[in-house]
């Protein structure tokens, strides 16, 4: 696990948007990213559309997936859609069992994904994985239900490991007690990606206020 903290998230998201785009960026072959919804990676994805533009790549190669998404309304979908894909040209794909055993069978020797961003929940979940069922479950992509009773779909943990680099992501104070336990041993789904070697987590200041920042940062 890698720690990244930052004075605020606007320094923190424009520093992601350029790892991103390094990301992007590296080789020929095609890039694929896989990315939730919700508030706080708005700015990121704005960013990297910006960066994208200004370097004029070749966004053929570019594929993003949907981390998670509420089924009624696919409201993550469209988010990363208009903020991000449409512009650009770039296609945007749901959670797939079907999807993900196609990438499967086509990244033989490569990882499902180049880069993934995940968001951090108050209870300390990432993707839509909120209990211990759902984090133990072995799917690719699996359906889920959250605390207030909506239907999801999500990737699994089977799938998100599979990635080369992930950043999972959390800022403001209401963050704070779950950036701890993601920290301190927590069973969340977040703790779990947490503690992966090729996650690093992101922080504001105040997300990681609970937490001592001397000799964590990368």
């Amino acid at each position: 696990m890698g720690l990244a903290l930052f004075e605020d998230f606007e320094e923190a998201h424009a520093q992601l948007a350029t790892d991103l785009l390094q990301i992007l960026g590296g080789g020929l072959c095609q890039r694929r990213l896989a990315l939730c919804g919700g508030r706080t990676p708005e700015p990121i994805y704005e960013r990297l559309r910006e960066n994208v533009l200004a370097r004029r790549f070749d966004c053929s190669r570019f594929r993003v997936y949907v981390t998670d998404d509420i089924l009624s309304s696919r409201a993550n979908e469209g988010k990363i859609r208009r903020l991000l894909c449409d512009p650009l040209g770039i296609p945007c794909i749901a959670p797939s069992a079907d999807e993900l055993a196609a990438l499967r069978a086509q990244c033989t020797e490569a990882p499902l994904f180049h880069a993934v961003v995940l968001g951090v929940g108050a209870d300390g979940h990432t993707a839509s994985l909120f209990n211990a069922a759902d984090s133990d479950c072995e799917d690719d992509v699996l359906r889920t239900i959250s605390p207030t009773g909506e239907a999801r779909i999500s990737l699994g943990l089977s799938a998100l490991a599979q990635a080369r680099r992930i950043f999972l992501v959390a800022a403001g104070a209401d963050k704070s007690e779950a950036v701890e336990q993601l920290l301190c041993g927590g069973r969340s789904s977040g703790a779990i990606i947490a503690r992966w070697p090729q996650t690093t987590c992101v922080f504001d200041k105040a997300a990681a206020s609970l937490i001592s920042s001397s000799g964590n940062t990368v």
